[in-house]
């Protein structure tokens, strides 16, 4: 029998879908007529339920492919309808991962240390350590007390002492001076500096930018000589 190219592609076609829908009935039929196939026909798959339940957002069916190749080469023998069908049924109690992880946000750069100090601090050593770690360049004082050079430019910070020992910029209640207190070494005026040389019963001379504004009682004692700051403030040199 002479059969035509076409005929014989036909039959094939045909055979290899009888093979692929009915392997397993076949088979059976030549295993009751004691008959063994010179070819074991090949699995029938058995394609699970349509999904019931809808894909999470984001889904990525090319990534899930992707990076599950046992899941992929199901889809491509028909266990599956596509990775979506193989993650609701499977995928999501076994735990597999359907998108591609998200990248991690940018670190932010650190934040720029300040050029100043804190409006507070427990203690004078919490001040100087700060100043010593941010190499500070202003002058400080603490109660009119200088306790932090800098550069000796520009106007000093002013930091005030509470009652509980915390160091403070805003300036708490005045606190009364007495005789014998040391003079200060800031002043907001000339005003308050006066006033607070009387406070005490300073007897040295005081000269501001080389002006006698206040006259010694004790000549053998030397003078004490203020100045103005770029603030206006009246400081010791």
């Amino acid at each position: 029998m002479n059969l035509s190219v076409s005929t014989v592609t036909r039959i094939t076609a045909l055979m290899t879908k009888i093979l692929y829908e009915h392997g397993s009935e076949i088979a059976e039929i030549l295993q009751l007529l004691g008959v063994k196939p010179a070819v074991e026909p090949p699995p029938v798959p058995v394609p699970l339920p349509a999904p019931v339940d809808s894909l999470p957002v984001g889904f990525d069916e090319a990534f899930y492919l992707e990076t599950y190749p046992d899941v992929a080469n199901a889809v491509r023998l028909g266990y599956y309808r596509s990775g979506g069908h193989h993650y609701i049924m499977d995928g999501l109690k076994e735990g597999r991962v359907y998108r591609r992880p998200a990248a991690p946000p940018p670190v932010p750069p650190p934040a720029p240390t300040p050029a100043y100090p804190r409006d507070e601090y427990p203690s004078l050593d919490a001040l100087l350590a700060d100043c010593r770690e941010r190499k500070l360049m202003t002058m400080i004082h603490v109660d009119g007390t200088r306790v932090w050079e800098g550069d000796g430019f520009g106007p000093p910070l002013s930091f005030y002492r509470r009652s509980d020992g915390v160091l403070v910029t805003s300036k708490p209640p005045t606190v009364a001076r007495k005789p014998g207190d040391q003079l200060l070494d800031v002043y907001d005026s000339k005003k308050a500096l006066l006033a607070d040389v009387e406070a005490v019963r300073w007897d040295w001379a005081v000269l501001l930018d080389g002006d006698v504004i206040r006259p010694g009682f004790e000549a053998d004692r030397p003078a004490i000589y203020v100045t103005r700051d770029m603030d206006r403030k009246v400081v010791r040199k």
